[in-house]
């Protein structure tokens, strides 16, 4: 990196009888600094993939920086962060790239760990913290997202499955090899949809997810479904919830033509304990199922800004109307607290000219009878 070059060879220690390239050296401590930090992030039992994603970041600020950490500078920071607004990455995706850096810099400014007495010795400098409130992006909104985006009305869900039911039609007339998957995609997001789920919890899940339950019986097996792979929580482990079948009418019968006659016509079936597989075999992907609901949406025409999780706003959206309490769809779907799904909710105007009807009944039935009373003097 941008270390001078002038006094490298003395300064950094060498191994064995060989002379090594002073770049590599730097080069090598920068990955025993990193691999010292995804160490300390380990022992907080935070997620391998959020420990990998971090390291991630912090290699690409280091090479936008050109220069090593006992370099860096706060200035670096603010022009890094200009930039990736100036590039159009959300809010939240910029503030956490930002807090990928900062708790770098925590770790190797930690007496504990002795990096910034090692730089000192070794370079005559030493690695400080650089991202502070006054260049990073502060977090002032429950959520974070383009307003835009909003749960689908009860008629666009419906327009929208039938288009994936149409697209199965199609596929089978013309003896595609597509059919197979078009019917799955079409249970799939009958599926997210039914149960309030993020394409990637659906993505991750088992035949032996779904079960039974004492009292549903209209349900058939897939009366509950465990979700052991749901978001996880400030970079820990996957957190699991039970969801139950909220929609039986429209999930369980697709549900049981999924499993006897869709599902076993992919490779490994038989072997595979994940419940939607793609032509080789393998798991079904978040970046396939992705692409497909964009195929669907742009095709019956809905806004370019709604994305698969819409389908989890809509879910809520249609069990408060329904009468389900906010605080049971809360649960279901995961949230930490209510106020989140509040958030989410997008209720019609009809839903809401009943509720407050109900909740002034009693109010205007007293006041017509007042009336009447003065009428009849």
């Amino acid at each position: 990196m941008s270390t001078t070059e002038g006094g490298l060879a003395e300064i950094l220690p060498l191994r064995g009888s060989q002379i090594q390239d002073p770049h590599a050296l730097v080069d090598e401590l920068f990955e025993d600094m990193t691999k010292s930090w995804q160490v300390e992030m380990t022992a907080r039992h935070l997620g391998p993939s959020y420990i990998a994603n971090r390291a991630v970041v912090v290699s690409r600020f280091r090479d936008y920086c050109e220069s090593d950490p006992w370099e860096w500078r706060p200035e670096l920071m603010s022009h890094w962060s200009a930039e990736l607004v100036a590039d159009g990455l959300s809010g939240s995706t910029i503030r956490s790239y930002q807090g990928a850096v900062r708790q770098f810099c925590e770790h190797i400014t930690n007496p504990a760990y002795e990096w910034a007495t090692l730089c000192q010795e070794r370079f005559g400098t030493y690695p400080v913290q650089i991202c502070f409130e006054w260049n990073t992006m502060a977090h002032v909104e429950e959520l974070e997202c383009d307003p835009a985006r909003r749960p689908l009305s009860r008629d666009e869900v419906a327009l929208f499955m039938a288009y994936l039911h149409e697209r199965t039609s199609h596929a089978a007339a013309k003896g595609s090899k597509g059919t197979i998957t078009a019917k799955r995609d079409y249970v799939f997001f009958a599926v997210v949809y039914a149960f309030g789920l993020r394409i990637d919890e659906a993505c991750h899940l088992g035949v032996e997810d779904f079960s039974a339950l004492a009292g549903f019986e209209q349900c058939g097996e897939f009366a509950q479904l465990h979700v052991r792979y749901a978001k996880a929580k400030k970079g820990g482990q996957k957190r699991r919830r039970l969801v139950f079948n909220w929609r039986p009418q429209l999930v369980t019968p697709l549900l049981c033509w999924y499993m006897a006659d869709i599902r076993p016509a992919f490779t490994a079936a038989t072997t595979s304990p994940w419940c939607w597989l793609n032509e080789r075999g393998d798991r079904l992907q978040s970046a396939s199922m992705q692409r497909v609901f964009r195929q669907v949406r742009d095709a019956i025409g809905l806004d370019d800004a709604l994305t698969p999780h819409c389908l989890r706003h809509s879910f809520c959206s249609h069990a408060i109307e329904d009468g389900v309490s906010r605080d049971l769809v809360s649960s279901q779907v995961g949230h930490g607290s209510p106020y989140t799904t509040s958030v989410y909710v997008q209720v019609t105007d009809e839903w809401q000219r009943r509720q407050w009807a109900k909740a002034n009944e009693g109010f205007i039935t007293a006041m017509s009878a007042v009336a009447a009373k003065k009428e009849s003097r």
